[in-house]
């Protein structure tokens, strides 16, 4: 993909190579006139003069639309409204047949998913461009997605914006059929994630029911211990909870704090249970709706509880039992039935999933919790 280096034609988002790195097969001339044409702003008039240009090239010269330089590097950065006429326009000119190779292999839809721009890869599908053609690696256009998402050095699941997670969205949802895409719950959520989810959800509410296994002992009106309730044997999943809110509590925690904490995953849980998404808006409604004691839920907030912070370990724990088989629950156990579910490209998208259910925005992203925290008060630690 050398035809992506060289100097940014600010005007249109593009970038121009150096003669060198043009592929074979690149008609100059077109190449020569177009991208000349484009290292200045273009006006409208300066636009209808480069499309009677290209219009001229091609239906009047014999120049070929056909892995063409200029349409790879369309494909992969058009962005501006000039861009993306030009574009379009070269698609018209080549009968609509934009799923010629370059040498690597790649259409125009390998470059534009795995540059993720959902607008370009739009425009190729809607102009008959296959989704299942494959490159000199094998890869389809999605799998070129996947693996631009994996060599990401810029990708961190631990603090995600909508920025970072956008063009994956938009473009996958451009390479899924739409039976694919009927079988995502409210739109985003694979079936497969949503009982990954529940399972989470369903252990760790048992496990904060549950006294089995734990050293934490409350008694009446009496806090128990930071130390006891951070411990190995502690509160189940209060590694989760930042260390400076449970500093607040320097005299250790009051079972209506741990109750206020079991509320919340509970509502998690029975949201999974009825097949809807789990976000911070959706957990608090549930909350005043299924009767739990809401004195107990406001102290929880009082000292600092929040539900973003079992949010984030709810999305955290099921990431680590995919990725290392293990935390909490062991992927092997429900493996068959997880895959009872249809598969998605989604499957493991745990940063959108994290960007929708804890309802990250451009402007609250620095306050996204990012457990888990490692609690170090005394008296065997923990976290």
């Amino acid at each position: 993909n050398n035809w992506k280096t060289g100097d940014q034609v600010k005007s249109l988002d593009i970038f121009v190579a150096p003669e060198k790195h043009v592929p074979r097969g690149v008609d100059k001339k077109l190449k020569d006139i177009v991208l000349q044409k484009m290292h200045k702003q273009l006006v409208q008039t300066e636009l209808e003069i480069v499309l009677g240009i290209i219009e001229d090239l091609v239906q009047n010269q014999n120049a070929s639309i056909h892995r063409s330089r200029l349409l790879f590097t369309l494909a992969a950065n058009a962005r501006s409204p000039i861009a993306i006429t030009i574009l379009r326009t070269l698609i018209k000119l080549s009968g609509n047949d934009s799923d010629a190779p370059n040498e690597n292999g790649n259409r125009p839809l390998h470059i534009a998913a795995g540059t993720m721009n959902p607008a370009t890869v739009n425009i190729l599908i809607q102009s008959g461009a296959s989704r299942t053609l494959e490159n000199v690696r094998g890869f389809t256009p999605l799998q070129n997605l996947e693996k631009t998402r994996q060599d990401s050095a810029a990708f961190s699941f631990d603090f995600v914006r909508p920025i970072d997670v956008n063009p994956f969205v938009g473009t996958v949802f451009c390479l899924m059929t739409n039976d694919v895409r009927s079988k995502l719950v409210d739109g985003w959520l694979s079936p497969r994630m949503m009982h990954m989810l529940t399972i989470t959800a369903e252990f760790t509410w048992d496990a904060l029911q549950s006294d089995d296994g734990s050293t934490v002992k409350f008694e009446e009106s009496k806090p128990a211990p930071l130390s006891e309730c951070c411990g190995a044997f502690g509160v189940e999943r209060i590694d989760y909870i930042p260390t400076e809110v449970l500093r607040q509590n320097p005299e250790g925690l009051h079972k209506s704090f741990v109750d206020g904490w079991a509320i919340v995953w509970e509502a998690i849980m029975k949201l999974l249970k009825v097949k809807r998404v789990p976000t911070k808006t959706m957990v608090k409604h549930a909350i005043y709706r299924m009767g739990a004691d809401t004195s107990k839920w406001d102290y929880f907030v009082e000292k600092g509880g929040k539900i973003e912070y079992a949010l984030d370990a709810l999305i955290s724990v099921t990431r680590n039992v995919l990725v290392d088989g293990d935390d909490g629950w062991e992927y092997e156990m429900f493996e068959d039935d997880i895959n009872e579910h249809p598969a998605t490209p989604v499957d493991g998208a745990f940063d959108v999933t994290r960007v929708k259910c804890l309802e990250i925005t451009d402007t609250n992203f620095m306050q996204q919790p990012r457990g888990p925290y490692n609690h170090d008060f005394g008296g065997g630690g923990g976290g």
